[in-house]
């Protein structure tokens, strides 16, 4: 389970980071973008998406996945993308030192791990399934 404060510095990386906003993209995209519904790029210029949308109108709002799977069904396929943010956090731990006496020093350990924020599946070329973290 991750504490708030890990979560508060994830969110802020969410928000901070990431290669462009949706504004920049929009501006690569002009062309197709301006043939989506009205309501559509009002969604788009905000980040957010819904169901329905085409993988490009995903692009454009969220960016590029992390992650690409593809499930295979007895009844369909589907294209999951999948986008993971990771971070890294700094524990304070024991390392024990042996020798005449046991002794612990106290040591900074820096690790990293995955976090996925975001997912969306894909059926026949529309997002029919969206999974978001909520903070």
């Amino acid at each position: 389970m991750l504490s708030v404060g890990l979560l508060l510095s994830l969110l802020l990386s969410l928000l901070l980071g990431g290669c462009a906003t949706p504004e920049k993209r929009i501006k690569a995209n002009t062309e197709v973008f301006s043939t989506f519904p009205a309501g559509d790029q009002a969604l788009i210029r905000e980040g957010k998406i819904a169901i329905g949308f085409s993988p490009k109108m995903v692009e454009i709002a969220k960016g590029r996945p992390t992650y690409i799977n593809i499930r295979r069904t007895a009844d369909q396929e589907s294209t999951i993308w999948r986008y993971v943010q990771n971070y890294q956090y700094t524990t304070t731990q024991p390392m024990y030192v042996s020798g005449p006496y046991v002794a612990a020093e106290w040591v900074d350990v820096t690790d990293s791990q995955e976090f996925e924020w975001l997912r969306v599946e894909f059926v026949d070329g529309k997002a029919t399934v969206i999974e978001e973290v909520q903070f």
